[in-house]
């Protein structure tokens, strides 16, 4: 839930695009778990940085083509555009457990140089804030896989290094410690539509005379 006076863009509630983020990074954690080889010489570094590529890889597979949304690679970072959003992705963590208010980008990059927000004005003249850049933030390890996936809003908040220092909002998208949507479900999503099964009709007795005594 986000916190009061916070708003989540109806851009980022869209459930095509959520399901494209969901399906790339489950996508990018499969893979990078069969390639990875501490007999070889990988750890959590190669790992996390075979992530961030193909991370970007599979992300602007999947967003391509729906309407809205827009891809590019700027010095070697996917920048996502939704709507007025913008978003970058990165690895936060290693578990669901971690803590997303304390999890960061660990150096300065243009995740640092997002931070617009747009003041609103609702019923009841109460003030909302719509925060525009937000961070795919993603959580898990080459033992797990991938156990989360929040989208975490950034404000004017930096450390004196430039890092970001504080999240203004968070939104869950996938976490497997709370019941919700699988990924089952959601590799089952095409572009927001869900099929829904036929119901079941049981015709009562009344309906079952108006069909017999219809004329022919």
């Amino acid at each position: 839930m986000l916190p009061v006076g916070r708003r989540l863009p109806s851009e980022l509630g869209r459930p095509d695009v959520r399901a494209g983020i969901l399906r790339a990074l489950q996508q990018a954690y499969e893979e990078n778990q069969d390639r990875h080889d501490p007999e070889v010489g990988d750890d959590a570094l190669t790992f996390g940085i075979h992530l961030w590529k193909s991370g970007a890889w599979f992300l602007a597979q999947e967003l391509a083509g729906l309407p809205g949304v827009t891809t590019a690679v700027v010095n070697q970072s996917l920048e996502v555009r939704v709507g007025r959003c913008r978003l970058r992705l990165h690895k936060l963590g290693d578990a669901e457990s971690d803590d997303p208010e304390r999890s960061f980008p660990r150096h300065v990059g243009p995740a640092a140089r997002l931070g617009r927000v747009q003041q609103l004005r609702l019923e009841f003249d109460l003030p909302q804030e719509e925060y525009l850049d937000w961070v795919i933030g993603h959580y898990g390890s080459p033992d797990e896989g991938l156990r989360a996936i929040r989208l975490q809003a950034v404000g004017s908040e930096r450390s004196l290094d430039g890092t970001i220092a504080q999240w203004e909002a968070i939104e869950t998208l996938f976490d497997v410690g709370v019941p919700g949507v699988s990924m089952n479900q959601v590799r089952e999503v095409d572009s927001g539509v869900v099929v829904v099964p036929e119901p079941k009709v049981t015709p009562r007795r009344s309906d079952l005379r108006d069909i017999t005594d219809a004329p022919a």
